[in-house]
């Protein structure tokens, strides 16, 4: 059987690879912020803006990468201390099946920081 008998075979120039992201095909679009300007999520916003094409198909997608991924995100650090901090009594207090077992964990870690830097010379460190 020959090949013309299920396929037509034609020569043309295409790319040797390409991009994707999650299986779609993807393009980089980059870009650099002005000197004293910072990446806040007003910013990401309106890049993001310019960077999706006017009448664009409802199927084309834009998405962030990088840091201005996580621009928008809470730059409270102690509310995340607090939350991870809570979040690590609940899943200890579920794991001991005790309200006061979690509590111990804490206090153990100053020594086990000692010991582990007491143990560095013992290894050649």
């Amino acid at each position: 059987m020959r090949l013309t008998a299920v396929a037509n075979v034609s020569e043309r120039h295409a790319p040797l690879s390409i991009t994707t992201s999650a299986q779609f095909p993807a393009a980089t679009i980059s870009f650099n912020l002005s000197p004293g300007y910072s990446l806040a999520p007003a910013a990401v916003t309106a890049i993001e803006k310019q960077a999706r094409p006017r009448r664009a198909p409802a199927n084309v997608l834009t998405a962030s990468r990088g840091r201005a991924a996580f621009s928008g995100l809470p730059t409270n650090t102690l509310l995340s201390d607090h939350r991870g901090g809570s979040h690590e009594y609940i899943v200890l207090g579920v794991l001991y099946e005790s309200y006061i077992a979690p509590d111990h964990d804490p206090l153990q870690l100053p020594s086990a920081g000692v010991g582990a830097l007491l143990a560095l010379p013992a290894r050649g460190h």
